[in-house]
C-alpha cells in the first residue's frame, strides 16, 4: 500500500538490493498501544514497533510504530490493518449511538440473543448491556419468507416515522435488519435509501451465510464501531 506512511514521518529502514518494496507490515491498534511489525520478503528480517496509541487521530500511532520499527512507506509491498479499538468500542459500550430497524414482531430478537445465560440457577443474575437500548430499536411492518417471496410489502410510513425518529434522537449510526432478507434484499436496500439522509446507514444483506442468523447482533456491531475505525485509519 503505497500510502500507508508518509515518508517524511518515517526514518530509517533499508530498501531491498533490487530497489523493490520488500516489506510486509502488520498493524493493529488498540486503546493503550499500537503494534507494527514489518516482514522483509528478502532477508526474513523482522522488526517490530510498539508506541503508544494516539486518540483521537489514530493512524498518528501507526505512522510513530513505523518510524520505532524502521519502515518507510516506499519500502512496503502490502500493509494489513487490524483495529482492537474496535473491539474495545463493543465491549466497553463506548461505540456511537446507534439505532436498529427491523421487522416488526421482532423487536426483541436482539435483546434475546441465544436465551443462553452464565448460570441457569443464578436468580439475580444481570444480562449484559445492549448494543443498542430497545428504545432505539425501531420496527417496520414487512415481511420475506424464507423463500424470498414478499409476503407483507413495506409500510414506507413506517420507516419514514423511523428516520424521523432517527433523526430526532441524534442517531449517529443505522443497521437495518428485516427478517429472511437475505433471501430477498429489496425492503432493507429501499429502506436504505429512505434513512440515508439521516445518517449513516448499512443493512444486513452483506453477510455470509454462515452468519445471517447473527445479524440481529452482528450489523449493530458493525454499525456502532464503524465509525470509530474510519477515524481510527484516517490520515490527516
Amino acid at each position: 500500500m503505497a500510502g500507508c506512511c508518509r515518508s517524511e514521518d518515517c526514518q530509517g529502514g533499508t530498501k531491498g538490493m533490487s530497489g523493490k518494496r520488500v516489506w510486509v507490515v502488520g498493524t493493529d491498534i488498540g486503546g493503550t498501544f499500537t503494534d507494527v511489525i514489518g516482514v522483509n520478503l528478502e532477508t526474513g528480517e523482522q522488526r517490530i514497533g510498539k508506541v503508544p496509541s494516539t486518540p483521537p487521530t489514530f493512524f498518528d500511532g501507526v505512522i510513530n510504530g513505523l518510524a520505532r520499527a524502521g519502515i518507510r512507506g516506499e519500502e512496503t509491498l502490502s500493509f494489513r490493518h487490524g483495529a482492537t479499538v474496535s473491539t474495545n468500542a463493543i465491549l466497553e459500550r463506548k461505540g456511537v449511538k446507534t439505532a436498529l430497524i427491523t421487522t416488526e414482531g421482532f423487536r426483541d430478537v436482539l435483546g434475546g440473543g441465544r436465551a443462553e445465560r452464565i448460570s441457569a440457577f443464578e436468580l439475580d443474575w444481570d444480562p449484559p448491556e445492549l448494543i443498542v437500548p430497545r428504545r432505539n430499536v425501531l420496527v417496520v411492518r414487512e415481511r420475506v419468507s424464507p423463500y424470498g417471496e414478499i409476503v407483507t410489502p413495506l409500510a414506507e410510513e413506517d420507516v419514514q416515522r423511523a428516520a424521523r425518529m432517527i433523526k430526532k434522537r441524534s442517531i449517529e449510526s443505522v443497521a437495518v435488519v428485516y427478517m429472511d432478507s437475505f433471501m430477498n434484499p429489496v425492503h432493507e436496500l429501499r429502506t436504505r435509501e429512505s434513512c440515508v439522509r439521516s445518517c449513516p446507514i448499512s443493512t444486513s444483506r452483506y453477510r455470509t451465510k454462515c452468519c445471517r442468523r447473527c445479524s440481529n447482533s452482528s450489523a449493530p456491531a458493525r454499525r456502532c464501531s464503524m465509525p470509530m475505525c474510519r477515524r481510527s485509519s484516517r490520515i490527516t
